[in-house]
């Protein structure tokens, strides 16, 4: 089962990679996808921040939260949090600069 969540995980972190380069002075916003009972969560904001470290806190406060559920917690380049409650549900939370909508489709 892990194989098939390789793909949105490469996805993101392809992502990450693209905006990597982005200006350190613009806002930061916390966004997060996946399953919820086994629908699928399309992009939602979950936070904006001011910078690249703050919302890098929250993520790690995100992480906690997940962790103290007892649900799986992986965290990816400290830009990047992965739970898992179940087969079920997971979730993908990252920070992305507010220049990055991931709801947007490529090139538009």
């Amino acid at each position: 089962m892990r194989v098939a969540h390789t793909p949105l995980l490469v996805a993101v972190l392809v992502l990450i990679a693209t905006v990597a380069t982005v200006s350190g002075e613009c806002a930061w916003v916390m966004w997060v996808n996946g399953l919820a009972d086994k629908k699928a969560v399309s992009h939602t904001m979950v936070g904006g921040y001011a910078s690249l470290s703050e919302c890098r806190g929250a993520l790690a406060k995100v992480a906690e939260e997940h962790r103290t559920a007892g649900e799986v917690v992986r965290m990816d380049r400290e830009s990047a949090v992965y739970t898992k409650k179940d087969e079920n549900s997971m979730a993908l939370f990252v920070c992305l600069p507010d220049s990055a909508d991931p709801r947007r489709a490529k090139g538009q």
